[in-house]
């Protein structure tokens, strides 16, 4: 997740106070666009359905990966890893 450039590492309570506005305000201002939020979510990539389980389970099990070990497009070829 980027920081807009205006925080500098400041929470958006600090800046508030620092402008004098409300914090609403600064949420308003400083928010990532929807589109870019989406566009970088993990749901939307849904990696659990490459392994036929659900979303709870993929996380239960620490976010697996997996790996291709040739260049066939085949489950067989999949090998698991994990995120760690």
């Amino acid at each position: 997740m980027s920081i807009h450039p205006m925080r500098e590492g400041k929470t958006a309570a600090q800046l508030a106070k620092e402008l004098g506005v409300n914090i609403k305000t600064v949420y308003k201002y400083t928010a990532e666009p929807r589109a870019d939020y989406e566009a970088k979510s993990i749901n939307r990539e849904k990696p659990w359905k490459d392994f036929g389980i659900s979303r709870s389970t993929w996380y239960r099990r620490g976010k697996p990966t997996i790996q291709k070990k040739s260049t066939e497009e085949s489950v067989s070829d999949f090998e698991l890893a994990s995120s760690e």
